[in-house]
């Protein structure tokens, strides 16, 4: 599945809705290295991806909270 940009608020990530399977990816507008994913369970997890030593890496940051 394509990543797609958007711009990071509460609002717009809280009506992101759950792929029927696997996992969407959303990257922000604002910082490139910052980017999301929901899965199909509905869980919305935030991570960076960074090179580190010439090697890729995705490091969670953590889970999307509403209250």
């Amino acid at each position: 599945m394509a990543t797609k940009t958007i711009n990071f608020t509460k609002s717009i990530i809280e009506k992101l809705p759950s792929p029927q399977t696997g996992r969407a990816y959303y990257k922000d507008l604002k910082i490139k290295e910052l980017a999301l994913y929901v899965t199909n369970k509905g869980v919305k997890s935030f991570y960076v991806r960074i090179r580190v030593n010439g090697k890729d890496e995705k490091i969670i940051i953590g889970n999307f909270q509403t209250n």
